[in-house]
């Protein structure tokens, strides 16, 4: 009795922490996120990587990630260099599908990429890359005071688009930590 009483009484406190919502913030350099809900975080692989997250789509191909990178102040290449790579990163792309814009978020610099649609070369620099069509990129980079982050969700096309006001309004509500 006293072992099913244990059982119950866990079984209560993780559908209160799923109903509640248990708090998925993460830091990345000077800023704090929280996440969509929906978006599931994954275990980080590679030191650079500084926080992985994942959108499910209608099947795994038409998954989305979204990957975070932090390189101290001077470090990782300039805003410009940066998203040239990105843009790189793709081919068959129109120009017309290629939007980089400005943004101000609590006083912090943000660049935003858009690459609607296009062959995305995946894989690592200097290794074979495989071609991936109709994928898509949203990019965000935040110029904190200890270095800039980097934030690039890439997937299939639809699923990006699908997910890009989610990933905006994500971008927007990070908060730069104090210092």
């Amino acid at each position: 009795m006293k072992v099913w009483l244990i059982l119950m009484g866990l079984c209560l406190l993780s559908t209160i922490g799923q109903v509640c919502g248990e708090d998925s913030s993460f830091e990345v350099g000077s800023f704090n996120f929280t996440p969509p809900k929906s978006w599931e975080s994954v275990k980080v692989k590679s030191p650079m990587r500084k926080a992985h997250l994942l959108i499910r789509g209608d099947t795994d191909k038409e998954n989305a990630e979204v990957v975070f990178f932090h390189f101290q102040a001077g470090d990782g290449g300039s805003v410009k260099e940066n998203i040239s790579r990105w843009v790189s990163q793709f081919k068959n792309v129109n120009e017309k599908d290629i939007v980089v814009t400005q943004i101000k978020m609590n006083q912090t610099p943000v660049m935003m990429v858009s690459i609607a649609t296009g062959t995305f070369l995946s894989g690592m620099p200097g290794s074979s890359l495989s071609e991936v069509p109709d994928f898509g990129l949203r990019g965000a980079i935040l110029e904190g005071p200890k270095g800039n982050v980097f934030i690039k969700m890439t997937g299939s096309s639809a699923l990006v688009l699908r997910e890009g006001g989610a990933f905006e309004e994500f971008i927007k509500t990070a908060v730069l930590k104090s210092k």
